[in-house]
C-alpha cells in the first residue's frame, strides 16, 4: 500500500487521492450525525442546544464542507477536526446568548453596515446590487440569505460585548514594554561555573584586612530599624498578655482588636527575630493592656499630687483650677569632685601624732 503512495505514476496518485476523498466523505456522513447522539441519524438531528438555539447536523456538515473547499484541511484528517468545529460553534452561540442576556442588540443599520463590510462587491459605486446578486454570492458558499444574516447578527453581538470588555481594560505603557521585551528580548549567555569551595582554601585574609573592610563598608552590614506603628498601637490598645515563652505568645484581645492582628503579629515576630512564633488567643483575662496600665499609673500619680498640701492650697486659692497633667521629674545628677590626695608626712614628733 505504501509502495503505491510512493509511486510516481500520476494516474495512480490521482486514483488514490480520489479513493481517500470518498472514504473521508463517507466517514463524515456517519460520524457527524452520531457525534454525541448515540449513532441515530436524521437531517434535523440536534447536536447541541444553547438557550433556545439549536445546532443541527446540517449546520455542522456545512462548516465541514466549507473547510474542505479549497483543500483548507486534508480530507483524511477531517474527522479529527469535527469535534473542534462543534466546540467552536457552541462557544460562539454561548457568547451571543450572554450578549443578548446583557441587553446588547443589533439594529438593521448595524447589520447593513456589517454586510457592506463583509461583501463589498455587492455595493458597486455604493449602491446595492440587488437581492438576486446577494443570493448568488451566498449560494457559492452554500448559504441562504436568512442563514447568513443570522450568523452576521451573532458575530456583531459578540463583537459589541467584546468591545465593551476591552474598553474597561487599562494597559499601562510599562506593561506594554514589559510584554514586548518578554516576547522579543533574547540574550545568549556563556558562563563558567566556579565554586567557592575550591578557592576558599587558597585565600588568606588577615584580621586587620577584615577590620578595614568592615570600617569601609559599615552601611552594608547595618540592619534597618524594625518598627511598625500599626502593630505598636494595636499592642498598646487591644492586647492583654496572658503568657510569653520562647517562640510562643498567648494573648487576650479587646473587642476593638483588628481581625488580622494575630496573623500580622506572627509574621512581624518571625521577620524581626528570624524564627517562627506561635501566637494564640486565650479566653483568660490576662494582664491589663499597656494603655490601661499607663492610664492607671497616670490616675494614681494625679491622685497623689492632688493630695499634696501645697497643691490643695493652690487649688483652693484658684477655684475651678484643674490638674491637666503630671510628669515625673528625673532625679538630678550631682557632680562630685574627687578628693585631693593626702599630703605626704613631713616628719615630726611621734608624740604629737599620737596626740
Amino acid at each position: 500500500m505504501f509502495d503505491l503512495f510512493r509511486s510516481r505514476d500520476k494516474i495512480v496518485r490521482i486514483m488514490l487521492g480520489g479513493l481517500l476523498l470518498v472514504v473521508a466523505l463517507s466517514m463524515l456522513t456517519y460520524l457527524v450525525p452520531s457525534y454525541n447522539m448515540g449513532g441515530s441519524g436524521g437531517s434535523d438531528q440536534v447536536v447541541a442546544e444553547i438557550g433556545k438555539e439549536a445546532i443541527t447536523v446540517p449546520e455542522v456538515q456545512q462548516i465541514v464542507q466549507m473547510n474542505m473547499k479549497g483543500r483548507q484541511l486534508p480530507a483524511e484528517l477531517m474527522p479529527h477536526y469535527v469535534p473542534q468545529f462543534i466546540n467552536s460553534m457552541v462557544t460562539e452561540r454561548a457568547l451571543a446568548f450572554e450578549a443578548r442576556r446583557l441587553g446588547f442588540k443589533v439594529s438593521e443599520e448595524d447589520l447593513a453596515a456589517g454586510i457592506r463590510q463583509m461583501i463589498p462587491q455587492l455595493f458597486p459605486d455604493g449602491k446595492f446590487a440587488g437581492k438576486e446578486a446577494y443570493a448568488q454570492v451566498l449560494a457559492q458558499q452554500n448559504m441562504s440569505i436568512p442563514q447568513f444574516e443570522e450568523d452576521m447578527a451573532r458575530q456583531l453581538l459578540i463583537t459589541k460585548m467584546r468591545n465593551v470588555a476591552l474598553e474597561g481594560t487599562v494597559v499601562t505603557p510599562q506593561e506594554i514594554e514589559q510584554e514586548y521585551r518578554r516576547r522579543n528580548d533574547k540574550v545568549k549567555i556563556q558562563y563558567v561555573k566556579i565554586t567557592g569551595d575550591k578557592l576558599r582554601s587558597e585565600v588568606q585574609v588577615a584580621p586587620d584586612e577584615l577590620r578595614k573592610y568592615y570600617e569601609a563598608n559599615k552601611a552594608a552590614y547595618q540592619v534597618p530599624e524594625k518598627r511598625d506603628l500599626g502593630i505598636k498601637a494595636a499592642l498598646e490598645r487591644d492586647v492583654r498578655l496572658v503568657q510569653c515563652e520562647d517562640g510562643k505568645l498567648v494573648i487576650g484581645l479587646e473587642p476593638s482588636a483588628p481581625s488580622t492582628l494575630v496573623q500580622d503579629l506572627s509574621k512581624k515576630l518571625a521577620l524581626w527575630t528570624g524564627r517562627r512564633w506561635m501566637v494564640a488567643v486565650s479566653a483568660e483575662q490576662g494582664a491589663p493592656t499597656m494603655r490601661a496600665q499607663a492610664d492607671a499609673q497616670k490616675a494614681e500619680l494625679v491622685l497623689g499630687v492632688r493630695s499634696d498640701p501645697l497643691v490643695q492650697a493652690v487649688l483652693a486659692k484658684f477655684p475651678g483650677a484643674e490638674i491637666v497633667g503630671v510628669s515625673r521629674r528625673e532625679p538630678d545628677v550631682v557632680a562630685t569632685a574627687p578628693l585631693p590626695p593626702a599630703e605626704p608626712d613631713q616628719g615630726g614628733d611621734d608624740d604629737a601624732d599620737d596626740f
